[in-house]
């Protein structure tokens, strides 16, 4: 059986003014959130998915990536990304 876990903004501790739950709610498959064209490997997947989540919900993505592939996410701003 698996274990029941909540989300988490209901979390004890995990919600605040500066964070909140995204749900996962978009597909890699959409050509209107990602350029198919500049997904090159599977590894950058995870790096293209995430700033397109973040573009999607009007988010900003707060990251230690130096190499966040964020043109291959269209709409993305320097607004969306912010690099540790």
């Amino acid at each position: 059986m698996a274990a029941k876990v909540g989300r988490p903004a209901q979390l004890p501790g995990m919600a605040t003014q500066y964070h909140h739950f995204i749900a996962d709610n978009i597909s890699l498959l959409n050509e209107d959130c990602i350029d198919q064209s500049m997904v090159l490997n599977s590894p950058q997947l995870t790096d293209i998915y995430l700033p397109a989540l973040a573009v999607q919900n009007h988010c900003r993505l707060v990251t230690l990536g130096q190499s966040t592939p964020v043109s291959a996410v269209i709409g993305a701003s320097s607004d969306h990304l912010v690099v540790l």
